[in-house]
């Protein structure tokens, strides 16, 4: 008998097992790109992630000593997050004018 192959994708739930980590926490890296790969499968909230590159990805945490991050590279991570927002947020308002109301013509003033 042959062994069986491990499958090409992985579950959020193998990689928060493997990582000790919940799934809303390997989320959160996923948004904030510390968590760098992504889905391959989607089926409503079910991801499925390629395993050879999550395992590479977490493979080289290990030997890095740190499988999950640090505080301060989290840090890095939503600041550079949150200047790229505020970035985008502002060349797109400066080339529009704000949105007014039109003044309602009820009751007269």
């Amino acid at each position: 008998m042959s062994a069986k192959p491990e499958p090409l994708s992985i579950t959020v739930r193998e990689i928060c097992d493997r990582m000790g980590v919940s799934r809303s926490t390997l989320l959160r890296y996923r948004r904030l790109g510390v968590f760098p790969c992504e889905p391959i499968d989607r089926h409503g909230h079910r991801l499925k992630f390629n395993r050879a590159d999550v395992m590479a990805w977490i493979e080289e945490r290990e030997k890095a000593g740190r499988l999950r991050p640090s505080r301060t590279e989290l840090r890095l991570a939503l600041f550079d997050l949150l200047h790229r927002a505020s970035v985008v947020g502002r060349t797109a308002s400066r080339h529009r004018p704000p949105e007014r109301r039109p003044r309602s013509l009820w009751p007269p003033r």
